[in-house]
């Protein structure tokens, strides 16, 4: 419950003194509430290492007075720790919701990025086909000049290099998802991309 405060005070600079501490209070009191969430996530992450597979969320339950979905904002926050450390200022002044929302949204990045990505790779994959199509066809035919040839398979060389490039493109930033993964944590065998 909160407390009301009451102004006495008349005096500019009395007021001024008080408005200072409130406002520092008020800070502190986020930087204790994230740092609280972050020392309840790390303490959830020992115990759900400790718990047999398929007790957690009853150990949760009977023991913690913390719903599973409380308890999985906190792991997070606490997993990713080195995420807001890179993305805040002052993680002291992050409240739990803005540190949600700075992972929430490296994650919708990395959605998107990897969105884009897929895209790219199926148009050039459609690309490729068309252009074997193609190749096939001008190869068959009695009709083809040396020059037609030559060309669709310049044309195909072109995008065998092209998927040359998006593979070595996806191979780095599978390597860079990865390494974040880790640092923010999460256990790469866990979460099956091991």
């Amino acid at each position: 419950m909160t407390t009301k405060i009451q102004v006495i005070k008349d005096d500019l600079q009395s007021i001024a003194v008080d408005i200072r501490l409130e406002h520092d209070l008020c800070r502190k009191s986020i930087a204790e509430g994230l740092q609280h969430a972050i020392n309840a996530g790390e303490l959830l992450l020992r115990a759900k290492e400790l718990c047999p597979h398929g007790t957690w969320g009853a150990w949760l339950r009977d023991n913690c007075n913390v719903s599973e979905r409380t308890a999985q904002t906190y792991m997070r926050v606490a997993r990713g720790l080195p995420v807001l450390e890179a993305k805040a200022q002052r993680v002291a002044d992050l409240s739990l919701r803005d540190a949600v929302e700075i992972l929430e949204e490296r994650n919708l990045g990395d959605l998107e990025k990897a969105q884009r990505f897929s895209a790219e790779f199926d148009r050039l994959k459609s690309r490729w086909e068309i252009m074997r199509i193609g190749l096939e066809e001008v190869i068959k035919s009695p009709s083809s000049s040396i020059q037609q040839v030559k060309a669709v398979m310049d044309i195909a060389e072109q995008h065998q290099n092209d998927f040359a490039e998006l593979i070595i493109r996806a191979e780095r930033q599978a390597g860079r998802l990865m390494n974040e993964i880790e640092a923010a944590g999460y256990s790469l065998e866990e979460l099956g991309l091991r």
